[in-house]
């Protein structure tokens, strides 16, 4: 194995372990779990550090800025990126399927305004078009639409304060419970019920519709006058795990600007995801297609799939006491 193999090999084997690697002032910086590196790994990262870094400077100097990219105008068509060709690809082999779903739940504590979260989960949508994006296939053909807000349902809200309780260890809950009739050479068994974690499960693991879209949905599960269950799901042709980071940052920054009746004061964005993509196939063609495809598999392998970085604070109010608590009940890489 040759030593640029072994340092990939190396960097794909901290990616799966959820750790992020990245080159900061001719320093390598790793973000993981505590524990996560054994003694032997950790020898292994510090002999081979040079080599790591090598390779994460050349690549971060063949990437292109944000500048070098045109926008597109709205009535432009839009291309689908080469990885989302592969997903949709893989989408109609299997047809309707949870495998590439990217949900998760967040347990919510505190006075929390569901207009405020409606609202900032509607400006992310707003301000993140691919979010919004369905695949409608054309005399065989994917094609890229971009869903109107005004069309979407952002938010969902289930109020399961008044669900029976089940008879297990957890507490479950049911809106329309169903009594299991007793054999008659049987002692009669207690109604069953879904518990929190089937309400998850549920929602997690419903497919998407590529074609019709839309590919996120948001639900808001009430336990009681404290304590709430946000569930988040996302197809993986229009997200990542990075992005996952991103989202739940901006959404902890929105929600803080519209529980104070302010608005939002994120940094605009300079491109969307259908600029990047449509730049990639105008791009990424010829000689150049020949030249870097080996460092643009790497490259597109090695998208930090990591969740270390989901903030413990949702939102903070004027007053302390009123802070909303986040923390994640479930995940899916």
């Amino acid at each position: 194995m040759t030593k640029n193999k072994q340092v990939v090999s190396l960097m794909l084997r901290l990616q799966n372990m959820g750790c992020r690697i990245w080159a900061e002032d001719d320093k390598l910086r790793i973000r993981t779990s505590k524990n996560a590196l054994t003694s032997e790994l950790k020898q292994e990262i510090q002999t081979n550090k040079a080599d790591i870094l090598a390779f994460l400077n050349a690549a971060k100097a063949k990437t292109v800025m944000a500048e070098e990219i045109p926008t597109l105008t709205d009535d432009t068509p839009k291309l689908l990126s080469f990885a989302q060709q592969r997903l949709w690809l893989l989408a109609q082999l299997q047809g309707p399927s949870a495998t590439y779903n990217m949900p998760m739940a967040l347990q919510l504590e505190g006075n929390l305004n569901t207009n405020a979260l409606r609202s900032s989960l509607a400006y992310l949508l707003n301000r993140h078009a691919s979010l919004r994006m369905y695949f409608p296939t054309v005399a065989g053909h994917p094609q890229v639409v971009i869903q109107n807000l005004d069309d979407m349902e952002v938010l969902t809200i289930q109020d399961c304060r008044n669900l029976e309780l089940g008879t297990g260890n957890q507490e479950t809950f049911s809106q329309s419970p169903v009594p299991i009739a007793p054999h008659p050479q049987r002692e009669p068994r207690a109604p069953q019920y879904p518990t929190l974690q089937c309400l998850i499960d549920a929602h997690a693991q419903e497919p998407f519709d590529l074609n019709t879209g839309p590919l996120f949905k948001a639900k808001l599960l009430q336990l009681n006058e404290q304590k709430y269950v946000l569930l988040i799901n996302m197809h993986h042709i229009i997200s990542d795990g990075w992005s996952i980071g991103v989202f739940v940052r901006e959404l902890r920054q929105a929600y803080t600007a519209f529980a104070q009746r302010q608005t939002p004061n994120l940094a605009p964005l300079p491109i969307q995801y259908s600029d990047y993509a449509n730049w990639q196939r105008n791009w990424l063609q010829g000689e150049v297609l020949k030249t870097r495809s080996t460092i643009g598999n790497i490259n597109s392998r090695m998208l930090p799939h990591y969740w270390s970085c989901l903030p413990i604070i949702l939102a903070q109010h004027s007053k302390a006491t009123e802070a909303i608590a986040i923390s994640t009940l479930s995940r899916r890489n």
